[in-house]
């Protein structure tokens, strides 16, 4: 680094010139450091200036220092340009005997002593914030030459100008891919009574609203039931009516321009729920009300292992213990539901009918109702039996003799039809039977009336004429050659056994109904009834033998 000073003691001058001289001999072409920090306009010498430079360039009177001309002798009037001296960079002072003639910073290869630059810089022609763009500057490199950037508008990437004399991206257009559907092609749902069911899809790529048609399979967007509209949603919930759908949907991409994707499509079955109990109903007290039997009160019972509720003869539900059971079927009415009792020795149906429902899917609360104890049913043995309407006795195949008509052969006749349980009709296996109505005399309770009101001996052989109902009381015994005739103009409930000797006759005509009590084990003699005779509830067998 280098200085220049004065001397101020003359004898010194001689020995420092011949000093100075030795040095810039050998040291003059060494460079000083560059300098980072040249003022605006100027950037750093390539090569960098030498003191060689700076004596030379002064002792001409004026120095090119990078577009600065130096005027050298204003700057240095006291001294000889020719013999100048050398600065000790490192103390930054001037030797013992020198003044120092200028500021001289040359550590940082700064200037001051021409005024106004450093000897290491030079001038430059172009630069950012010479007011002039050129060069490699730019919006973003040089912002105050070249102007602010522009900013791209681009909200949605459609391809459009981006306002800024390019073009925004094109990845927002195009058309989705077909979405995957829930259910599946070949999929089945399951709704309980009063229960909705759902279709939904996924969300491709770019779809942001859905088209969706659902109809009936086999049928339109124009059919009853069908629905076909667009959706922003995932998913559409609807109560179905029919048991299988056909449905598709197709994203769409409306961000660019309205761009439909591809369909996916799928048909799929809506199965209904079949539910309700088994209940014990000992007495036969279960009514049929709106088309579903009802008994208050009654506890749920598995009518023997295997029990189950079967519907159309191919859906099954079983029968738990407590009685309940479930199943699934094709969603639809007119299903015939049947319950199968595991054990048929031991339980029997008493609501509904042969144990069958017509019935919808789906359904809750569909109960059926059994009892262990037996069905009652009857025999007759060496004669005929007529009804007016429907025959029926529910003679079990389980019996001594399962025959409607024991015995010697005879004839079932009846005005409606013939039930004759699981036996058949003729022991003797004849099988007689018409379907026919009484055409003879009318014998009913005004017919013997009639008779016996007039005959003055009515009495004497034992005819009793009640107004009103009337209840025996206590056993009666009918002894050989003893005859009683009751005419009741009311309804009779017999209370106990009745028996009749061979010889003896008994007869009960009633204008109403006769009951016979639960626990009347044996009744004989002629029973006439305009109205019915029933025989009560009992585990226990009764025998009739006469005429009812």
């Amino acid at each position: 680094m280098v200085m220049y000073c004065r001397q101020t003691k003359k004898w010194f001058i001689f020995a420092l010139t011949i000093f100075l001289f030795l040095v810039l001999f050998f040291f003059g072409s060494l460079t000083p450091t560059a300098y980072a920090g040249c003022a605006s306009g100027y950037q750093c010498a390539d090569p960098p200036k030498t003191v060689q430079d700076f004596r030379s360039g002064c002792q001409g009177g004026t120095w090119d220092a990078g577009g600065h001309l130096i005027n050298c002798t204003q700057q240095y009037n006291n001294g000889d340009w020719s013999n100048p001296r050398e600065y000790d960079c490192s103390a930054d002072t001037c030797s013992t005997g020198w003044i120092a003639e200028t500021c001289c910073r040359e550590a940082d290869c700064y200037e001051y002593s021409c005024g106004h630059t450093a000897n290491c810089c030079v001038g430059i022609t172009t630069y950012c914030g010479d007011g002039s763009c050129n060069g490699s500057e730019d919006c973003s490199s040089c912002p105050g030459d070249c102007g602010a950037c522009c900013t791209p508008d681009c909200p949605v990437a459609c391809g459009q100008a981006d306002g800024c004399g390019g073009t925004c991206s094109s990845s927002d257009a195009g058309a989705p891919s077909a979405p995957a559907l829930n259910p599946a092609d070949g999929g089945t749902v399951t709704v309980a009574e009063s229960e909705q069911t759902t279709v939904s899809w996924s969300a491709p790529a770019k779809a942001d609203s859905y088209y969706l048609e659902l109809y009936p399979a086999g049928t339109s967007c124009a059919s009853a039931g069908a629905y076909c509209n667009v959706l922003a949603g995932l998913s559409y919930t609807f109560a179905p009516l029919y048991p299988t759908y056909y449905y598709r949907v197709q994203g769409i991409n409306s961000t660019c321009a309205s761009e439909p994707g591809d369909w996916a499509e799928a048909t799929f079955s809506v199965r209904g729920t079949i539910s309700g109990t088994v209940k014990q109903d000992d007495g036969d007290e279960a009514v049929l009300i709106g088309g579903i039997c009802q008994l208050g009160g009654a506890s749920g019972v598995q009518p023997g292992v295997g029990s189950a509720v079967v519907v159309n003869g191919v859906d099954s539900g079983s029968v738990n213990a407590d009685g309940t059971y479930s199943l699934t079927s094709s969603l639809g009415s007119s299903k015939v539901a049947v319950l199968s009792i595991g054990d048929p020795t031991q339980w029997r149906c008493t609501c509904p009918d042969a144990c069958t429902y017509s019935a919808s899917a789906p359904t809750s609360g569909l109960d059926y109702f059994v009892s262990n104890i037996k069905a009652p049913w009857w025999q007759a043995d060496s004669g005929n039996v007529h009804a007016e309407s429907d025959l029926s006795s529910n003679v079990p195949n389980t019996a001594t003799y399962p025959y409607l008509i024991t015995g010697e052969s005879g004839l079932a006749s009846y005005g409606g039809s013939l039930d004759s349980g699981s036996g058949t009709i003729n022991q003797s296996g004849s099988e007689w039977q018409a379907q026919t109505s009484y055409q003879g005399l009318k014998t009913d309770y005004g017919y013997f009336k009639r008779i016996l009101e007039d005959d003055p001996e009515a009495a004497a052989n034992g005819v009793t004429i009640q107004e009103g109902d009337y209840s025996t009381d206590g056993e009666i015994a009918i002894a050989a050659g003893e005859n009683m005739i009751i005419l009741v103009d009311g309804n009779v409930t017999v209370t106990d056994n009745i028996n009749v000797e061979p010889g003896g006759f008994l007869a009960i005509i009633s204008s109403g109904n006769i009951t016979i009590g639960n626990s009347v084990t044996n009744v004989e003699g002629v029973y006439i009834a305009d109205g019915t005779i029933s025989t009560g509830v009992s585990s226990s067998q009764l025998t009739g033998e006469g005429m009812f």
